[in-house]
């Protein structure tokens, strides 16, 4: 695993890391002098080999999604140190403890071990990238502890946002001199807090000590929080993102000027690598519960963007390709284990190479489109592309089912309602007829109901409900394209 930022790399250790290690622990201690004074390093060459080729082996070969307790810091391609995890009880001492529960917390450590980086901000560089990995894992809290007489970890502790929780009176001692133990803890609120703050001073949008509020966006479909933050600043309310995808190219391309069925993105910056969005902030409600006037505002905005870019060949090469969303389409197919599936997906690859393309947002669920009284607004437009045009619609609809319990909820008259009005207000002036139109339609929707059912094959988990589901879904649908009995205006 390598976690890149700034100016250091986290990696797995190396085999050729270890003869550092040997050096560390027998001739250069000058980093020991700082880390813990009182627990004197007293080893030789043979004993540190041995032991740290011993830990390399147990190393060298972790898989790619296990949590890591420990990574080397690389610095300008050169191995100068480590940072890492461990555990501590509620009384803030050290436990052989590995699970987190309410009395057992996460502190991190690091270690400079080359003198000729310290001061240089490496170091708060390191820990920072490996606190935003421990906080993108799951941790609530993080503790990580010092002396007094640490002032070099003090100050970077500080530069982090930790604050002070406990204090031992003069409970080291170090060349006849009493220092206190000191532990810091940092919640993950207060981490992203700064996070926030450090990319809201490089769009110059606040200065470092106005107050600004965050509220994070959580996903609708698992409840967990991702990287959208709503900010109020001065009673005005905007919306900061994390670039994903292609959204930044999308937004810049595409969803600029004065189209308001988009958010208008105010600024955007780079910050450690990682691309964020400014945009405005859209009050209104998602399309969960679909209601006709809804679905009408919802279409109008979706028209009207595929208008403007109806085969448009200059764009093709910008956002999410054709090419690629193609591949990720052929790939679906690999798994549906089901010749009468396999034969009519089949027929859909082939109406995906030679309909017209137009901009698509490629994942336009209900829960990415927000409706006021006024408009319809469509956000998240990391899936996006000059694609086949049926794409958006069919997503949109697929999945929404005449059931008031259902996660999407629409009636199957305002579905009904929405295939002919696309067609009316979009397609029917493409020399496209209505037949045609709805035998394209009705095969991306197949492409829609098999997504689950790739999952559930792909990876053997066919005991899911929704895998039963779509699979009925599919199959029937296939009947009622075999009998053709929709294709009639």
């Amino acid at each position: 695993m390598v976690i890149k930022h700034k100016n250091i790399i986290l990696r797995d250790m190396q085999k050729n890391d270890i003869e550092n290690y040997v050096r560390w622990f027998t001739q250069d201690l000058e980093w020991a002098k700082s880390d813990s004074p009182w627990e004197p390093v007293e080893s030789d060459t043979e004993t540190e080999r041995k032991s740290w080729s011993e830990y390399y082996e147990t190393v060298k070969e972790l898989p790619e999604n296990l949590k890591r307790h420990k990574f080397e810091i690389e610095h300008n391609d050169r191995h100068i140190g480590w940072v890492c995890s461990y555990f501590i009880d509620k009384n803030y001492e050290w436990t052989e403890s590995s699970n987190y529960t309410e009395t057992v917390y996460c502190a991190v450590g690091i270690d400079i071990c080359e003198s000729d980086i310290w001061g240089k901000g490496v170091g708060s560089n390191a820990l920072f990238a490996y606190i935003n990995y421990l906080f993108e894992s799951g941790i609530s809290d993080i503790y990580t502890q010092t002396w007094s007489g640490n002032l070099g970890m003090i100050k970077c502790a500080a530069k982090l946002g930790f604050t002070e929780c406990n204090r031992n009176k003069e409970n080291r001692e170090v060349e006849g001199k009493k220092y206190d133990g000191l532990t810091f803890k940092l919640t993950r609120e207060g981490f992203i807090y700064n996070k926030i703050r450090d990319v809201l001073l490089s769009m110059n949008f606040c200065t470092a000590d106005e107050k600004f509020y965050i509220t994070p966006f959580v996903n609708c479909e698992d409840g967990e929080e991702y990287n959208v933050w709503k900010i109020t600043k001065s009673r005005e309310t905007y919306v900061l993102k994390k670039s994903k995808g292609c959204e930044d190219e999308i937004y810049s391309a595409f969803l600029g000027g004065d189209m308001d069925c988009v958010p208008r993105v105010l600024c955007n910056c780079t910050v450690d690598g990682e691309k964020y969005l400014l945009m405005e902030y859209v009050n209104g409600k998602d399309l969960y519960k679909c209601d006709r006037n809804s679905l009408i505002k919802a279409l109008d905005a979706l028209i009207e963007l595929q208008k403007k870019y109806w085969n448009d060949k200059e764009k093709s090469g910008l956002g999410y390709t054709y090419e690629k969303s193609f591949e990720g389409r052929k790939n679906r197919g690999k798994y549906l284990c089901d010749p009468e599936l396999e034969k009519a997906y089949s027929e859909f690859l082939l109406e995906y190479e030679i309909i017209p393309r137009t901009l698509c947002h490629d994942d336009l669920l209900p829960f990415n489109i927000l409706i006021n009284d006024n408009k319809a607004v469509i956000i998240d437009w990391e899936l996006a592309g000059i694609l086949p045009y049926p794409s958006s619609l069919a997503r949109l609809i697929a999945h929404c089912e005449e059931d008031a319990n259902a996660f999407f909820y629409m009636t199957e008259s305002d579905r009904r309602f929405a295939i002919d009005y696309y067609y009316e207000n979009l397609v029917q002036d493409k020399n496209i007829s209505y037949a045609r139109y709805r035998s394209s339609i009705d095969k991306f929707l197949l492409y829609e109901y098999c997504e689950w059912i790739m999952l559930g094959n792909k990876y053997q988990d066919a005991d899911m409900v929704r895998y039963e589901h779509y699979l009925g879904k599919a199959k029937a649908h296939i009947k009622r394209m075999k009998e053709g009995n929709s294709y009639e205006k």
